[in-house]
């Protein structure tokens, strides 16, 4: 079991009554279970949300203005902490409010919510590619980009998105299927009939979008150059002909798809010839 202090119990406790408070008094209607999200049990552990919703009523920090209308009270505006609504809004499965906690305890009050949890997000990024996890880096990648943007700073804001579109596109999800085709375990009919296109997600398309001014096809180079992976269907070139159709806005999915399977045929290609070459089972 895992031992948590005292002091960040205080903190978690004034978290969960801060995003709570906050959704009273923007959804002030409330006088049965059904008005609460089922985020709050599985974010918050609120086990119980109207029993929750009772309590911080009985404590003060809610007034009844109506038989079914609350506000807060001023206690209860003052429990309210911009700090734990602002790291809420932007939560993420890769920073658990307790290694936020830790990472504040390290860097001090001196930082802003978002610069501590990059600063956090960026130590759990190297971690994850030790694990080959890159469904995970490519994750943690986005939300760095949006945290940088939130910051302000549009510069790394705009790496961090292309790095999300770096790993987005470069097929990863097709590895596996390729390397059972280059063992003799899977036919080549099965991993054509497996390539279902590149999906570029759109908070990636619309980051690119939101900070074209700040974009350099240099920082695609140093993409290239520093994240190494084991699969890639779009060089280099490429990489910066389709962030520019981004940031133009012209980006056109028919087309770019029929480069991306173009490249997977080769790889299969490839794959059969080294099979061909190595024995069925890819060996001497």
């Amino acid at each position: 079991m895992i031992h948590i202090s005292r002091s960040k119990r205080k903190s978690w406790d004034e978290y969960v009554r801060s995003v709570f408070l906050s959704y009273i008094a923007n959804h002030p209607n409330v006088n049965q279970v059904t008005y609460f999200p089922t985020y709050f049990q599985r974010e918050l552990n609120i086990a119980d949300s109207y029993s929750y919703f009772k309590k911080q009523l009985k404590k003060g920090f809610l007034v009844r203005e109506k038989k079914d209308v609350m506000r807060l009270s001023e206690k209860g505006r003052e429990a309210v902490k911009d700090e734990y609504i602002r790291f809420f809004d932007a939560v993420t499965p890769y920073l658990s409010f307790f290694e936020y906690i830790e990472e504040k305890e390290r860097m001090g009050d001196r930082e802003s919510v978002e610069l501590t949890m990059l600063s956090a997000l960026l130590k759990k990024l190297q971690m994850l590619k030790n694990e080959n996890n890159y469904i995970g880096v490519k994750d943690v990648h986005l939300d760095v980009a949006q945290l940088y943007e939130k910051a302000e700073i549009a510069d790394q804001a705009m790496y961090h998105y292309l790095v999300s579109l770096y790993y987005d596109i470069s097929g990863l999800e097709y590895y596996d299927d390729l390397i059972l085709y280059a063992r003799g375990k899977r036919k080549r009919e099965q991993c054509e009939k497996a390539f279902c296109g590149i999906c570029i997600r759109p908070e990636v398309m619309q980051g690119i979008l939101r900070l074209k001014e700040v974009y350099d096809p240099r920082m695609v180079h140093d993409i290239f150059e520093r994240e190494q992976i084991r699969i890639n269907l779009c060089t280099e070139r490429r990489m910066q002909m389709l962030a520019e159709d981004l940031c133009n806005g012209t980006y056109d999915y028919s087309s770019w798809r029929k480069y991306f399977e173009k490249n997977y045929r080769s790889m299969l290609q490839y794959t059969e010839e080294y099979r061909k070459e190595n024995g069925k089972n890819g060996k001497r």
